[in-house]
């Protein structure tokens, strides 16, 4: 499944594009534009409960390593941080996705991923249903196509971090 939780509309049209290769995680989750920061987080989780095969899920977002969502002119803002991601997979998953992505184009996104693992492994309830789960982080141009689930590992801009 891949998520769409930015309200930028040139990344929502590229991830319904078939250059995106959106179609090879399944489906294509946009968070409605109309929904506040409450309502977008219920939205993401809803999705997220939904997931049902194991084969992986992709997040799309702007952001930077503390925090992905986005920061509109308008001053319509969706934003979580790393802890609010975690506790979103941790209590909304109901199956371990083969790897997931965090794909925030930003100036400066390289560890967003392991601040999601470090903060499921900092849980007071842990993370056991996601022990052993691949996280990956990409910062491209939102121009560029998706990998595949399968592409993921052998992937040259994509970087790995295991929930412990």
């Amino acid at each position: 499944m891949l998520i769409v939780i930015t309200q930028d509309p040139e990344v929502r049209a590229f991830c319904q594009s078939a250059s995106s290769n959106a179609v090879a995680w399944g489906s294509v989750f946009l968070l409605s534009v109309t929904s506040d920061q409450s309502k977008a987080t219920a939205e993401l989780a809803s999705a997220l409960a939904g997931l049902t095969e194991a084969d992986g899920l992709y997040i799309v977002a702007h952001g930077n390593d503390d925090e992905i969502g986005d920061d509109l002119e308008d001053g319509r803002t969706w934003g979580w941080t790393a802890a609010a991601i975690a506790d979103l997979l941790a209590e909304n998953l109901t199956v371990k996705p083969g790897v997931i992505v965090f794909d925030a184009c930003g100036g400066s996104v390289s560890t967003f991923s392991t601040k999601v693992a470090l903060a499921l492994e900092q849980r007071p309830s842990g993370s056991k249903k996601l022990e052993g789960a691949s996280l990956y982080g990409r910062n491209t141009s939102t121009s560029s196509s998706f990998p595949s689930p399968k592409q993921v590992a052998t992937s040259v801009d994509l970087q790995p971090v295991v929930v412990g």
